[in-house]
């Protein structure tokens, strides 16, 4: 007999001020609602206690949050602090599990109260990564104005003491979730990101290619050149033009980027192979290579730009460097990507192995054509808000790591206590997420190194060139709708860049649009092209999240523009 499906519910906290933290010196839940995606379910409480006692009575479910990383550090810690115990089997009672990683961001935890009855908290957010107001508009449910009072005290000893603006403020951000979450199950998307969701969907047709053809590498020194292999996309302002403001911009970015590279090229399959050249991996029947080389010296050529970056393999803490000068580098390049590096730099290396694969077509074609014909047809923008990110999702699965990080929540103290493990999970096939990744870079690299001196910046699928008019030589990459094709995106009247990720630039109707790292949209509304420099300082005006006593609190703190 198939199993039921468990109840789902969705769920949201609002908790405690810094300044009652300062006051009563623990941080807690003042309100929660909980509703059910069947809509039979509507419950709202004052403390995290109430919460506890609703969940159990309602038998095994899944709630999700939408910040579970928030609101899961208040339920870890009201789980440590009445005697439930870490078991990754969860078998007695009292007993939970969570999906933490090493920046402490929460997936999921999972809790048997008893025998009968075990909850599974999820992160709506991993699965769809989206704020809820913006998910308000994809179902048509306005999110309300915010009027919370990061400073006021809230003690509220029953439900009828409760203003009736925050009961309709948390209850309007569950009804948004409740809607993404219905719409999401109707669709089949029920994995724990958006990412698994993809992977699963993709593996439905071709499962037989990855269970034979898609393995670990029994070569360590294979897998280690392609973990290296591995990097994220160019991201760069133009050195020479950092700082300066210009006039006269406009932008271009490809239409699906990692999609179009997904669609339109062989994947690498099978176990690899290590030959002194390319040529000889061709006699063996291997038509897809990472060259690894030496460089003792190299010089990007005059009118070019770099897009070899300072570090190896990925990382999301990365440093967007690349210099125009490269001495005593080792690369790890697919082969397109090294006749590129071959084109934009001069100077002296050494072709030391390379590695082959056999090759496989129409890995992800069926995928592709299903969710891209899905996009172009949505009847509705949250299909074609899905659509998209389950084209943009199934890359990055690849280049999951088998051997992960991840924090246990222990026993409690001023904060929770974590004992920090390394696990070895799931292999996917990193040879994939590696050449697409690489092949991306090549799209992007080309389009830039035909700017010459217009290339103003660049961030991963998009260029931004000085000037007002589409140039001639573009022409031919340039088609607003077809996949993989360059689409012209707009014209600035100011565009100013500090440096990668951190720029300010101006629409034609005076519409000024920010982006900056780290930078919260209540802090980005105080920075403008007149004070927008290197070293900016805003006193107190970033909102900050601190770990405390009983889950976190909200303060503030300065926020510099470092470069």
């Amino acid at each position: 007999m198939r199993k039921a499906k468990n109840p789902i519910y969705c769920a949201d906290f609002e908790t405690t001020s810094y300044q009652q933290y300062m006051v009563e010196g623990q941080t807690r839940v003042y309100l929660w609602k909980l509703m059910g995606v069947d809509n039979l379910i509507d419950q709202i409480g004052i403390d995290i206690e109430s919460f506890f006692e609703f969940i159990v009575s309602l038998g095994t479910c899944d709630i999700y949050f939408h910040n579970l990383s928030f609101d899961g550090e208040f339920i870890l810690w009201h789980l440590l602090e009445s005697g439930y115990q870490y078991d990754e089997e969860i078998k007695g009672d009292k007993t939970f599990k969570s999906i933490i990683d090493e920046t402490g961001s929460i997936y999921s935890i999972t809790i048997r109260h008893n025998q009968k009855c075990v909850t599974e908290l999820k992160c709506s957010y991993k699965l769809f990564p989206k704020s809820i107001s913006d998910i308000g508009k994809l179902v048509g449910i306005e999110k309300l104005n915010e009027t919370h009072d990061y400073n006021e005290i809230k003690n509220y000893h029953s439900i009828d003491e409760l203003p009736e603006e925050e009961i309709k403020y948390i209850t309007n951000d569950v009804r948004i979730m409740v809607e993404l979450i219905k719409y999401l199950q109707e669709k089949g998307v029920k994995g724990i990101t958006m990412s698994t969701s993809a992977y699963k969907n993709w593996l439905q047709d071709k499962y037989q290619l990855c269970k034979n053809q898609m393995k670990k590498d029994t070569n360590e020194e294979i897998v280690e050149i392609v973990r290296k292999s591995y990097r994220g996309g160019i991201t760069k302002v133009n050195q020479k033009y950092a700082g300066l403001e210009f006039n006269d911009v406009i932008s271009f970015d490809v239409n699906s980027l990692y999609p179009s590279v997904m669609y339109e090229n062989p994947m690498p399959v099978g176990e690899g192979k290590i030959y002194k050249s390319v040529e000889e991996g061709r006699k063996d029947n291997r038509y897809l290579f990472i060259v690894v080389a030496f460089v003792q010296y190299a010089k990007v050529r005059t009118g070019q730009h770099a897009f070899i970056g300072n570090t190896s393999g990925f990382s999301y803490a990365r440093k967007y460097s690349y210099d125009d000068e490269l001495q005593n580098k080792m690369l790890y390049l697919w082969l397109d990507e090294f006749n590129l590096f071959k084109l934009v730099y001069d100077g002296q290396y050494e072709i030391l192995k390379v590695v082959g694969w056999k090759m496989a077509n129409y890995v992800f074609t069926d995928y592709i054509d299903r969710w891209y014909k899905v996009k172009e047809n949505a009847k509705n923008d949250v299909e074609r808000s899905l659509a998209k990110l389950m084209l943009n999702s199934l890359y990055g699965k690849f280049g999951m790591n088998d051997s992960r990080v991840t924090k246990i929540p222990v026993e409690i103290g001023d904060t929770i206590i974590y004992h920090t493990i390394e696990n070895n999970t799931t292999y996917y096939y990193k040879e994939v997420a590696s050449y697409i990744t690489s092949k991306a870079r090549c799209k992007l690299a080309s389009f830039m190194n035909r700017c010459g001196d217009n290339f103003l910046y660049c961030d991963t699928d998009s260029v931004y060139y000085i000037g007002h008019d589409i140039p001639d030589i573009f022409k031919d990459v340039v088609d607003p709708k077809k996949l993989g094709y360059w689409k012209y995106e707009g014209h600035y009247t100011r565009f100013k860049a500090l440096k990668a990720k951190c720029y300010l630039k101006q629409l034609d109707d005076g519409t000024i649009e920010r982006r900056i790292a780290g930078c919260p949209k209540e802090c980005a509304e105080l920075i403008n092209f007149d004070n927008f420099a290197p070293n900016l300082k805003l006193s107190n005006a970033k909102r900050c999240k601190k770990k405390v006593k009983g889950g976190i609190v909200i303060g503030n703190t300065d926020f510099t523009i470092k470069v």
